[in-house]
């Protein structure tokens, strides 16, 4: 049998004294384990209590930024133009509510939620475009809250007396400029053409019309802001046997002045009554 070195089993001797040492605590040494039943005390020796750490990490889309710096900008320009503008013209209230409609959408590019916008069953949008189509479908609203129509210092009756005239001596390219400036946006100088040849060209020279009633309104619902004045007549014509109810409305907005909103005559004639007379 041989025996180990004496400096091996000295060296193993202190490993296993200096281990013992070491798993057995002392008088005044505190062993740091985490209770579940208390926090750890921070006086506590040799313990140093883990701290909790919340980070946000998140990100800014650069197409996010712009659309709402875009949303922003067009606001103020908005305010200015409101307070330089108080009473916008159509065309500036177009314009402005286009402005105002694409703000909207710029400032909700970066709102949290979910918005839809649905018009009847032919569009329907969702997001940034919902708003942008809530604003902008908004616009008679918004037109009929800000503008403020004064009546214009001339009256009614010579613009209708002229519009008239210009029909009976078929001139269709005066009588289509004083149309107002929406109805001339409806109809074409070709449609008019027809309409006119349809309507009136058949009956032949006007032979007396009479006025019979008054039209007077003011932005009346389902229609443009505006001031809204006309008459109706009975009228009879040289090939007609009898007489028609005509129809003659003009509207003033904020040019003051007086346009031809819509001229209409019956299809059917009527009787032109006791009191009416071919002079």
């Amino acid at each position: 049998m041989v025996n180990p070195p004496k400096t091996v089993t000295r060296k193993v001797a202190n490993a296993k004294a200096a281990a013992s040492s070491n798993s057995s605590p002392k008088a005044g040494d505190v062993k740091a384990t985490p209770s579940t039943d208390r926090p750890i005390a921070p006086n506590d020796k040799h313990v140093t209590p883990e701290r909790s750490t919340v980070r946000l990490v998140g990100a800014l889309h650069i197409n996010t930024l712009l659309a709402f710096s875009f949303g922003v900008v067009f606001l103020g320009i908005m305010l200015i133009l409101t307070i330089a503008f108080p009473n916008p013209t159509p065309i500036q209230v177009k314009s402005f509510v286009t402005a105002l409609a694409l703000s909207a959408a710029g400032v909700g590019a970066v709102l949290p939620g979910f918005f839809e916008f649905r018009y009847m069953t032919l569009a329907r949008a969702g997001g940034a475009l919902a708003l942008f189509a809530t604003v902008f479908w908004q616009q008679p609203v918004i037109e009929r809250e800000v503008v403020s129509i004064v009546r214009p210092a001339q009256p009614v009756e010579p613009t209708i007396k002229a519009f008239l005239d210009h029909l009976d001596a078929g001139d269709l390219a005066t009588s289509y400029a004083d149309l107002d400036e929406l109805t001339r946006g409806k109809i074409s100088p070709a449609l008019w053409k027809e309409l006119y040849e349809a309507n009136l060209g058949r009956l032949g020279k006007m032979e007396k019309r009479k006025r019979m009633g008054l039209v007077s309104l003011e932005s009346p619902q389902g229609y443009p802001v505006g001031l809204y004045e006309g008459y109706t007549y009975i009228a009879k014509y040289k090939n007609d046997q009898a007489c028609r109810r005509e129809q003659a409305i003009a509207r003033a907005t904020q040019s003051k002045q007086w346009k031809i909103f819509t001229y209409n005559i019956d299809p059917q004639p009527i009787e032109c009554g006791k009191d009416f007379s071919i002079e």
